[in-house]
């Protein structure tokens, strides 16, 4: 701690380092007191009456020499860090809190009121108690507000830790509604903010399991509801936030293929095809609302026997499928409409999913529910990207890049990310979806029009440079020099131009640090953002990354 005012970044690694130790040894010490002694059928802890504050105690006075010298390095007021400003209010009071709730063992690893990462993950996944992991929450929320730790990460440690299915439920249950009040609450800085959606809702790397999949299917309806509630999406408008907003759309729409009510209603139709001429359906463009009248079809029905129970429960499945869309649209609109989507290209973005679900979960039947769905509606299942090709940059949606890359520029990116994805012919599958070509998702046409990937497709060189093409120039480029700023990214080298665009490919969107540096301006602190991310995901990018950074760098 050289100079006045250190900041928070050098004083937080200090800490770490000296609350890790401190709590390796308090850990120990706990561990050898509840051991039992050879020879004996008791240990030191029951030798003390298994008495909180006696071990406690006693495990302090053991480490005062530790203190001291801790105290000296540490200690705002007189030690070394006495130049260091005060921890910011929501720090300060995530300390209080954790400490006052937390149970005398927990409190011996808490150091000065902060726990080390490595302690937090034993305590996961050593503890096997619900009760320790919900002491734990107030720092975990924390930490995701200072971008330290994600909310999807978190809950997959919980999701592997030694409870029983039913704490572990209850315990990531637990972990999104602090996140959601979090999110809500009003009182977090725009970083803060910023961190917590891309945390909660973001996808920085495709390995990455959602909370979705970490949850009981039968749950994920209800999930998705909490997720995505009004309250949520009028917080994520009000901060005017457009890079949040967009994280915040994309995860709602990508989550919605794993509701079970749809795709349990997905295969209904194809057994039906006798009858399903006498249903009718009809849709509200704003709110994209789906009216299923089965009126004329139960009419002619008998009013019992086994065909009418089958009609009856097949309609059921139908109804349930239907309650879901509605439910889902019903969530979507108000998010449009802070993206400032107009009612006409809602209906675009309502058939495009349609004609997703009809590819994900029907393997793109002719006579799937959905695609039944789509026709019954006289949609021409559009696509949500080319719809959002339309919308004025200013409302956070992408349009064409136009003048934004030159052919210096894009042969750069393009040239970049294939050496980075490599190419594939045949799909295979990655996490969340089948990919081909340059690592997409999706396969554009001769004719531009484009679709998702699906297991029996051969994909071609020529496909694949028309998917890379596409997607840059209506997808990636757009969203970036929304992110930063036209007059930014007008002014980056072609060099720096590729190793943004990689990144938000390989990511589905820059990530926040990225953002802040590149808007910064300058090529080194831009570097060392991106080279900041080569641990991710167990650093399996951890050579890309580096790459990138040299490409910023030599300008």
């Amino acid at each position: 701690m050289q100079k006045e005012g250190a900041t928070d970044e050098e004083y937080a690694a200090l800490l770490a380092q000296m609350n890790q130790v401190e709590g390796q040894l308090r850990y120990g010490m706990m561990q050898y007191l509840n051991q039992t002694i050879p020879g004996t059928n008791t240990s030191y802890a029951q030798i003390l009456g298994n008495d909180p504050n006696a071990i406690d105690n006693l495990v302090s006075t053991s480490m005062t020499q530790f203190n001291a010298i801790k105290e000296m390095i540490t200690n705002k007021e007189f030690g070394l860090a006495s130049y260091y400003t005060n921890l910011n209010s929501m720090s300060s009071s995530r300390n209080l809190n954790t400490i006052l709730n937390a149970d005398p063992e927990l409190a011996t690893l808490n150091a000065l009121k902060e726990i080390s990462p490595d302690l937090v993950d034993t305590l996961l996944t050593q503890s096997g108690k619900q009760e320790r992991i919900n002491q734990l929450i107030p720092e975990l929320i924390a930490r995701q507000a200072h971008g330290s730790d994600s909310f999807e990460d978190q809950a997959a440690r919980i999701a592997t830790s030694n409870l029983d299915t039913n704490s572990k439920s209850s315990s990531i249950n637990q972990l999104v509604n602090d996140t959601l009040t979090g999110i809500k609450s009003g009182q977090l800085t725009p970083e803060q903010f910023a961190n917590m959606v891309e945390g909660a809702y973001g996808y920085e790397d495709d390995s990455r399991s959602t909370i979705f999949e970490l949850v009981n299917p039968n749950d994920r309806s209800t999930l998705y509801n909490r997720m995505y509630n009004p309250e949520v999406t009028a917080a994520v408008i009000k901060t005017g936030d457009s890079q949040a907003l967009m994280t915040y759309y994309e995860s709602a729409v990508e989550n919605i293929f794993g509701i079970p009510e749809l795709r349990r209603a997905s295969g209904t139709v194809e057994q039906m095809q006798d009858w399903t001429s006498r249903l009718k359906i009809t849709q509200d463009p704003t709110s994209g609302r789906i009216v299923l009248d089965a009126g004329e079809l139960m009419s002619n029905m008998p009013a019992t026997g086994a065909g009418a129970a089958m009609t009856t429960q097949k309609l059921k499945t139908l109804q349930e499928g239907i309650d879901n869309l509605n439910n889902t649209f019903a969530i979507l609109s108000p998010i449009l409409d802070g993206m400032g989507v107009s009612d006409q290209l809602k209906s675009g973005v309502y058939a495009d999913i349609l004609n997703q679900l009809n590819v994900d979960l029907e393997d793109g039947k002719k006579d799937g529910f959905f695609d039944w769905l789509g026709k019954s509606l006289g949609d021409l299942m559009s696509s949500v990207d080319d719809s959002l090709d339309e919308i004025d940059p200013n409302t956070g949606i992408r349009m064409s890049v136009g003048a934004g890359v030159n052919n210096e520029d894009y042969s750069s990116i393009s040239g970049l990310i294939k050496e980075f994805e490599g190419f594939r012919e045949t799909p295979y599958w990655d996490v969340n979806a089948n990919r081909a070509g340059y690592g997409s998702d999706t396969i554009t046409a001769a004719d531009g029009s484009h679709r998702r990937v699906t297991p029996d497709d051969i994909v071609t060189q020529e496909d694949a440079d028309r998917d890379l093409e596409r997607r840059l120039n209506s997808e990636f480029i757009p969203e970036i020099v929304d992110d930063i700023g036209s007059d930014v990214w007008n002014g980056l080298s072609a060099n720096t131009k590729a190793a943004l665009t990689s990144i938000a490919y390989n990511y589905g969107s820059l990530p926040s640090r990225v953002i802040k540096a590149a808007k910064g301006g300058d090529p080194e602190s831009l570097a060392v953002a991106i080279e900041q991310l080569q641990t991710h995901n167990g650093g399996v990018n951890r050579k890309r990354r580096l790459k990138e950074a040299d490409l910023v760098r030599s300008g």
